[in-house]
């Protein structure tokens, strides 16, 4: 990941913070650092399953208003 400096390097941190928070690259390395049960495992994947689910209901929705 790149970031350019244009004067002050703590303006660069800044904006090399909000990028690495807008790919996840913080949540994926606390999922890393301790083991997860089974149970939670679960919870999480299901998590994961009903918001792209959500996402692709809100698209169809938004496409359907678009072609009305």
């Amino acid at each position: 990941m790149e970031v350019w400096v244009n004067g002050s390097v703590d303006k660069a941190l800044l904006i090399l913070k909000r990028k690495c928070v807008r790919e996840g690259l913080f949540r994926s390395l606390t999922q890393h650092v301790a083991a997860l049960s089974p149970g939670e495992k679960r919870r999480r994947k299901h998590a994961q399953h009903m918001t792209r689910m959500a996402r692709s209901r809100m698209r169809q929705q938004s496409a359907e208003a678009r072609r009305s």
